[in-house]
């Protein structure tokens, strides 16, 4: 069996690694280098936090972070474990924040509800706020770390990883695909994986499937700080995060995941940051985590973010036999990219289809 995988970042990386335990001969295809897209321009934390967690995406985190987990264990991978806070500003947010509590005591991390008093000692601004959630569990990993061992992995097991080539079309015969044809040649295919990110919905026209993928920009300001501590991944109400990064920088953004507010963006396209986002989370940052407030601006990046309507990843067959989508992350990439890969490998390579699956198929939209 030939498998195809269309894109390079974390989750088509770790699909290829994931097949290299089945019989199947794996070809990845990756337009730039890989992990150079939506991977490369990621604060990538290990999501655990969630205002209105599920007890489904609950246990498919739990799945990647064995993954993960397994490799800190061994000092394979780096993990900066700096924790993390949703911030309340009203006193109905943190009623959710208190409900969200609950589900955590049974699904999840450790969990601690905080008085507003509390967040001093997180350099937040503690009049700005009604509360917090906090885990001490979370923290950010190294994406290019991740994405160069699984692509050494997935070659030793004899991967066909190509890149600077780009898959120009997706041949069909009866509604079943049987080659992709790319920048340096035609490859034959039994299975073809979407795995492209923010050019998902590009690939899906190929082929005439149809899956409901918008895009949101992940806009970064990168903070430099003389600051004596690394700030916890911290979320507002409104949206608006900061991440430390050492003790000498803050990633700062606005978290864009709500499919009503995004669009179909044309991922070439060169973007900035822009004036008004600049200057407004630089102006709330300051306002609402004091121990940056005289940061400079050293760099910003924005990476889009293909978002779906219910929030969790579209992965699994369509109605052209052989075509998987594996997209659809909404932000959480790195947080999902364990356990997607895992389960559709598992899926394409034995036909048995896990039951995770059902929750995250395409067809769930229909």
């Amino acid at each position: 069996m030939s498998v195809v995988v269309i894109g390079g970042g974390i989750v088509g990386v770790r699909l290829a690694r994931a097949l290299r335990d089945h019989p199947a001969d794996v070809h990845l295809l990756e337009k730039d280098a890989l992990g150079a897209g939506t991977t490369a321009k990621s604060i990538a934390v290990f999501s655990w936090l969630e205002s209105d967690p599920s007890p489904f995406a609950q246990s498919l985190r739990e799945r990647a972070w064995r993954t993960y987990a397994d490799r800190i264990a061994e000092d394979a991978i780096s993990f900066e474990r700096i924790g993390a806070l949703l911030v309340a500003r009203t006193e109905s947010y943190r009623s959710q924040l208190e409900h969200a509590a609950e589900t955590y005591a049974e699904h999840g991390p450790d969990v601690e509800l905080l008085d507003p008093a509390d967040l001093e000692a997180f350099g937040i601004a503690p009049e700005e706020t009604a509360g917090a959630l906090y885990t001490p569990e979370e923290g950010y990993l190294d994406p290019g770390e991740l994405v160069s061992q699984w692509a050494a992995e997935a070659r030793e097991g004899g991967a066909d990883i190509r890149t600077g080539v780009e898959a120009t079309g997706i041949r069909t015969r009866n509604g079943t695909v049987t080659a992709v044809e790319t920048t340096d040649g035609e490859i034959a295919a039994d299975v073809v994986i979407n795995a492209a990110g923010p050019w998902a919905p590009r690939l899906n026209r190929m082929v005439g499937v149809s899956a409901p993928l918008r895009h949101t920009k992940g806009r970064i300001l990168v903070l430099e700080t003389d600051g004596d501590r690394t700030l916890p991944y911290t979320q507002f109400e409104s949206g608006q995060y900061v991440r430390g990064e050492g003790r000498s920088q803050v990633f700062a953004g606005r978290l864009e995941r709500e499919y009503a507010d995004a669009s179909e963006l044309d991922p070439d396209e060169p973007r900035s940051v822009g004036g008004e986002f600049y200057a407004d989370v630089a102006d709330t940052t300051a306002r609402l985590v004091p121990a940056v407030a005289d940061a400079d601006v050293a760099a910003e990046w924005i990476g889009l973010r293909t978002v779906t309507p219910d929030g969790l990843p579209i992965v699994g067959p369509t109605a052209v036999d052989g075509y998987h989508l594996a997209c659809g992350l909404s932000g959480l990439g790195i947080t999902y990219a364990p356990v997607v890969g895992d389960l559709l490998a598992e899926y394409v390579a034995t036909g048995d289809r896990p039951p995770a699956l059902d929750r995250l198929a395409p067809d769930r939209f229909a």
